[in-house]
């Protein structure tokens, strides 16, 4: 069995492994662009190609210059489940359209955001027509 590549096979893999560092390194110098301790409001297309009006939105509110907490809402069958925690990753989804800024929240109330972004979680299924865009 040979081991040797077909011609410019090993230019092509560092290439891509040189475009998906630079993509990498993007993704955390516009993190670190976003300003502390501001909400945001995320849309993401939910396929590709992207089928008109159909979108999944949640919230982001970063924290660090490394990340922040994302605050959604996901669909599990015939109902909804939330969905937030620590992320770092709020630029590496491909399907990512736009960060809104809704505000800066200081840091005394950030506890209170936090509680007002789960205050529905144990019943989110009870209200009409919910949807991530909804809750």
């Amino acid at each position: 069995m040979s081991t040797a590549s077909a011609p410019g096979t090993a230019s092509r893999t560092v290439s891509a492994r040189e475009r998906a560092l630079a993509v990498k390194k993007e993704q955390e110098d516009a993190l670190a662009r976003l300003h502390l301790n501001v909400l945001y409001i995320v849309l993401y297309i939910r396929t590709d190609p992207p089928r008109s009006d159909d979108f999944h939105w949640g919230y982001y509110f970063h924290t660090t210059p490394q990340g922040g907490l994302k605050y959604h809402m996901r669909n599990l069958g015939a109902g909804w489940i939330p969905d937030h925690g620590s992320t770092g990753g709020v630029f590496k989804s491909n399907f990512l359209c736009v960060l809104i800024e809704i505000g800066r929240v200081p840091p005394e109330k950030h506890s209170q955001l936090d509680q007002v972004m789960k205050s529905r979680d144990r019943d989110v299924n009870s209200i009409p027509g919910v949807t991530c865009r909804v809750w």
